[in-house]
């Protein structure tokens, strides 16, 4: 059975590994790039994620020829059990488009919720804090 701290430290691996996949796209690979992104998410979030990208990120990547790369800088597991988990992360994006040819770098803290489903850690929110 799995302990505890094991948990910790497989949720923290799972979101370093899973929010480049959710948080990153480009334009001409958006299809492939949601796929991924979508098989990453569980629960309510997953569907909320499909909404939000078809109602306005598939639109203004295709429009303004938006790429978007996330690495994540550090994460630390808040809290977890052998099936849910909490973790922060901080993460960078960086973003061109057509009309922003020099990247544009963000930060950003997030609070990420994981659930453990069919032996796979997968997200089940993302908040910023």
């Amino acid at each position: 059975m799995e302990t505890t701290d094991t948990s910790r430290t497989d949720a923290v691996g799972a979101a370093r590994d899973l929010l480049p996949t959710v948080l990153s796209y480009s334009y001409d690979t958006l299809d492939a790039s949601l796929t991924g992104a979508t098989d990453a998410l569980t629960g309510d979030f997953k569907s909320d994620f499909q909404q939000l990208v078809d109602s306005a990120v598939r639109p203004s990547a295709a429009d303004r020829k938006i790429v978007t790369t996330t690495a994540v800088q550090d994460a630390s597991v808040v809290d977890a059990d052998q099936a849910h988990a909490t973790v922060l992360a901080f993460i960078n994006q960086s973003t061109t488009a057509a009309d922003q040819q020099t990247p544009k770098i963000d930060g950003a803290r997030l609070r990420i919720g994981l659930e453990k489903v069919d032996g796979r850690w997968l997200i089940s929110s993302i908040d910023p804090v």
